[in-house]
């Protein structure tokens, strides 16, 4: 004759998502990361400080120079120096 096993009933366990849960669970911070975010907090400072004072560069000026001759009406003829209108 058999047997009938029951097997006792579980629990379901609630997982939540990963953008309901507090961002000290997802987000553990150690040194390795803290030095990460440093290093790229900087490069983002050091690109973006003093921009505007700074003059462009001898391309940069081909590519105003020409894209402003376009706009004007001027048209565009493909010589080797640029790469395209924009």
């Amino acid at each position: 004759m058999t047997k009938a096993i029951t097997t006792p009933e579980q629990t379901a366990v609630s997982h939540p998502n990963l953008l309901s849960r507090p961002l000290a669970t997802v987000l553990s911070l150690d040194w390795e990361k803290v030095i990460y975010l440093a290093f790229i907090l900087l490069a983002i400072i050091t690109r973006f400080w003093d921009l505007g004072s700074r003059v462009m560069s001898h391309d940069e000026s081909l590519h105003t120079q020409f894209s402003y001759q376009f706009y004007i009406g001027d048209g565009y003829s493909h010589t080797p120096l640029m790469h395209g209108p924009f």
